[in-house]
């Protein structure tokens, strides 16, 4: 783990400047680094746009990463200019919203952000989540411990729906789990519980109601 992530990141743009030059538009953090919620093992999520992105950009990249200590766990998002000027607008929603600028400003890359992106980004989000949900219960491992991971893995990925859905509707882009956790009720804060820490949550309940909270809120989702 990064104790450090601002002087991590500090020092990996400075090696991206000394092998891209100009051509680094941009740079920023996202992730659990960035909401302050990293473990040991987390991805380093970096957003990093180029003038232009070719194959041998993206070698090069990654020799810069991984020459920084502590490189072996970046990943995140890389594009070029006109790329992301042209990106889906729903896909957008969560990358504006969740990235903090370290080299340049995203905002201005960025078409301008629409109800429509942020609907849409609710839904599509959950649209995938029911499917997994629905493919892990029937086709995947039946034993607890496997259903175990990927009801966690399920919830992890709902805070980034609720994320959405809560922007919707307050205007409010929360910061961290625990922070939307604190503003929402009901079904809601048994799934934003659950995305903290899923084996707490899930004392005294069965791996059915986890599936059938989650199928239950997607389906609402997805039909707003």
């Amino acid at each position: 783990m990064i104790a450090d992530i601002k002087g991590w990141t500090t020092d990996a743009i400075g090696k991206m400047r000394a092998e891209f030059g100009e051509r680094l538009v941009y740079v920023g953090l996202q992730g659990s680094y960035r909401r302050g919620e990293a473990k040991e093992g987390s991805d380093i999520d970096l957003v990093v746009i180029l003038d232009a992105l070719g194959l041998d950009d993206l070698d090069r990249y990654r020799g810069v990463v991984h020459g920084v200590p502590g490189g072996g766990d970046a990943c995140g998002f890389i594009s070029d200019v006109t790329t992301l000027a042209r990106w889906p607008g729903h896909e957008l929603f969560t990358l504006r919203k969740d990235t903090v600028d370290y080299c340049g400003n995203l905002e201005s890359l960025l078409p301008p952000l629409t109800d429509a992106d942020v609907r849409e980004a609710a839904r599509v989000g959950a649209s995938g989540l029911y499917h997994m949900a629905a493919h892990g219960y029937l086709y995947g491992d039946q034993g607890e411990a496997a259903r175990g991971e990927v009801l966690t893995a399920l919830f992890k990925g709902a805070f980034f729906v609720m994320l959405a859905v809560e922007y919707r509707r307050s205007g409010i882009y929360y910061q961290t789990k625990a922070e939307l956790l604190r503003n929402v009720s009901g079904d809601e804060a048994d799934i934003m519980a659950a995305s903290i820490d899923y084996a707490a949550w899930a004392e005294g309940k069965t791996q059915a109601d986890a599936f059938t909270l989650l199928l239950d809120w997607t389906r609402r989702v997805i039909a707003g």
